[in-house]
């Protein structure tokens, strides 16, 4: 079986290459404490080499609904040209597409100085029925696609409160 899945993830890895789009296939969760203290905060690796990070903080449930907030961050010192927006920080805010499950909406991203670094953040209302295979954010001028696939659910469900 895992011989099955490695065969489809090499086909899928040289078809995306043949066809022009590269694929960032970094898949880290990283786990904290939250800012002030309070509950868990993750950072998603949407990118192993570039150090990029979409973060899942404050995460709170309403009925029906989890809100969480998504911050956007660069750790790398020299990343390509196109992080310059987000680890520039010239602009208060950012229009950038946000993608869950392949539907991708375009978000303001606003700028702020906080306890986990200058970051970007926009805040989102997830359905708690709803299951969350793969989240991306599409950077003007990209040369891959940066997205994280995995149980977003199962971090979801750690983080809320």
């Amino acid at each position: 079986m895992r011989l099955l899945i490695r065969a489809f993830l090499a086909f899928g890895l040289l078809a995306s290459e043949l066809l022009g789009t590269r694929i960032s296939l970094a898949a880290n969760v990283y786990l904290q404490k939250g800012e002030g203290g309070v509950g868990l905060d993750a950072a998603l690796e949407l990118s192993e080499t570039e150090k990029f990070n979409l973060a899942l903080l404050g995460c709170r449930n309403f009925g029906k609904l989890r809100r969480v907030q998504l911050g956007l961050y660069v750790g790398s010192n020299n990343p390509p040209p196109e992080f310059e927006p987000i680890k520039e920080r010239k602009e208060e805010s950012l229009g950038l597409y946000l993608c869950t499950n392949e539907v991708c909406e375009e978000r303001e991203w606003k700028f702020f100085e906080s306890g986990t670094g200058d970051t970007y953040f926009t805040t989102i209302n997830i359905p708690k029925s709803g299951r969350i295979k793969s989240i991306r954010v599409i950077l003007p001028k990209e040369t891959k696609k940066y997205e994280y696939r995995g149980d977003i659910d199962g971090v979801l469900r750690k983080i809320c409160r």
